[in-house]
């Protein structure tokens, strides 16, 4: 089945913020585009690399951006209503913003080589506890280690002026 692109227009079926052509002229002359660009993968994999992407961005960020839906029922969460740049700059309710293309991209380039949302042995479980109180000491070891989801910095960047509670918001 063809990857289907949201282009801004509030659709019900998309699946991805970016094409495979966004995608292969994005990473062209990029450092670090190896993985997309001399991957011997087929469109098939690439689309479902995008399609990973979009997921991700979506179940990690849609609670937290700025604005609201264009529209009620569209798949995905742009193009939005109410969203400024850093600049404070409008960015239109028909809007992809370039820099949610370029991160669903990063992410795709990942997803070839992993899984983006990998099944955590019970997350976030104590496995081992200490406490002294002389001299004070407390040690918890966690099952998996304490921060088990995946975290990638690029995208964080290239999203952090679209959605709320990040590091670096200005006013």
């Amino acid at each position: 089945m063809a990857l289907i692109v949201e282009d801004g227009t509030s659709k019900t079926d998309s699946e991805s913020y970016a094409s495979v052509a966004d995608a292969d002229a994005y990473f062209t002359g990029r450092t670090g585009s190896s993985t997309w660009a001399a991957t011997t993968s087929t469109t098939a994999l690439k689309e479902q690399a995008l399609r990973d992407a979009t997921d991700y961005i979506e179940e990690t960020y849609n609670a937290r951006f700025r604005g609201r839906k264009s529209d009620e029922d569209q798949a995905l969460s742009f193009p939005r209503y109410h969203l400024v740049d850093y600049d404070g700059y409008a960015i239109d309710s028909d809007e992809i913003p370039t820099k949610l293309k370029r991160a669903t991209m990063e992410l795709a380039a990942r997803a070839l080589g992993q899984d983006l949302q990998p099944d955590l042995d019970s997350p976030g479980e104590i496995a081992e506890e200490e406490s002294t109180v002389g001299s004070l000491s407390k040690r918890t070891k966690y099952v998996g280690g304490k921060g088990n989801l995946k975290s990638y910095r690029v995208v964080r960047m290239l999203l952090r002026e679209f959605v709320f509670g990040n590091t670096t918001e200005r006013s």
